[in-house]
């Protein structure tokens, strides 16, 4: 596990639709946001748990980041650009929490260590923390999370293994 998981609005966004934020305890025990995915969550409509927990001040925002020349090179999103970067700093005690695909090519291109949402049930499940990894995949693509039937039929063999 690393110190700090840097999580893109992604996550935030799903993992809160779900009610499992509790899934980014995998991933490390402190959790950051940076400024372009504070501002991207807050954009959403309503007051839903991600809005609640950037308003919260329970995700410590960063300070501005800087894109890594690298990441710069690569088609993704001010959010993603930025949570990438910041994992880079300090790539030995930082993981990125990405889920779009073109983020985490980014991000495997680039060196960056980095895990989804689907990756985060998969250990729950591996360390007997969740009951049912199908019914939590299933619940991830009903809240928004594209997960390719060849992907969800691989983290249920890894998560049942």
């Amino acid at each position: 596990m690393r110190e700090t998981a840097v999580i893109d609005s992604s996550a935030v966004i799903v993992l809160g639709k779900c009610d499992m934020l509790w899934l980014l305890d995998f991933a490390a025990a402190e959790r950051v946001i940076t400024p372009a995915v504070a501002a991207e969550v807050l954009a959403g409509t309503g007051e839903d748990a991600a809005i609640r927990l950037v308003r919260g001040g329970t995700l410590r925002q960063t300070s501005p980041v800087t894109t890594h020349p690298a990441v710069a090179a690569h088609e993704v999103d001010a959010g993603e650009a930025e949570v990438i970067s910041y994992t880079l700093e300090q790539v030995q005690s930082r993981i990125a929490i990405v889920d779009d695909l073109p983020a985490r090519k980014c991000a495997a291109a680039v060196g960056a260590p980095h895990v989804g949402c689907v990756g985060l049930a998969v250990e729950a499940a591996r360390q007997r923390r969740l009951d049912d990894l199908t019914s939590t995949l299933l619940h991830f693509r009903q809240a928004g999370l594209y997960i390719s039937q060849r992907l969800m039929d691989h983290a249920i063999r890894l998560g049942n293994g």
